[in-house]
């Protein structure tokens, strides 16, 4: 055992085991699924056949409806996530076109 307790195989994280791996935002309304925060965490309803939250199969197969607020959620997710993506291939050009510098 190594000093912090434990030693992975050589390639492995601490995110590779199972249940450590990280969970991205809600597929319905673009929120943090984790969050325990009304600010900020799932805004989806649960649903009544499954008893599922936040699934967007319920949305298509079990009839649940989406609110205006998880709309308006999930286009603003999806837009802040386009330009993350903007600004880090802006920030990767830089060093592209850089002159040998």
């Amino acid at each position: 055992m190594s000093k912090f307790g434990w030693s992975l195989p050589p390639g492995c994280s601490f995110n590779d085991l199972p249940g450590n791996q990280p969970v991205g935002p809600c597929g319905c309304c673009g929120r943090d699924v984790e969050s325990d925060s009304a600010l900020y965490g799932c805004i989806c309803d649960e649903c009544s056949e499954c008893g599922e939250v936040g699934n967007p199969q319920c949305y298509e197969h079990h009839g649940l409806r989406y609110s205006l607020r998880q709309i308006v959620s999930r286009d603003n997710r999806r837009e802040l996530m386009r330009l993350e993506v903007l600004a880090e291939q802006r920030y990767w050009e830089r060093f592209d076109n850089s002159d040998g510098l």
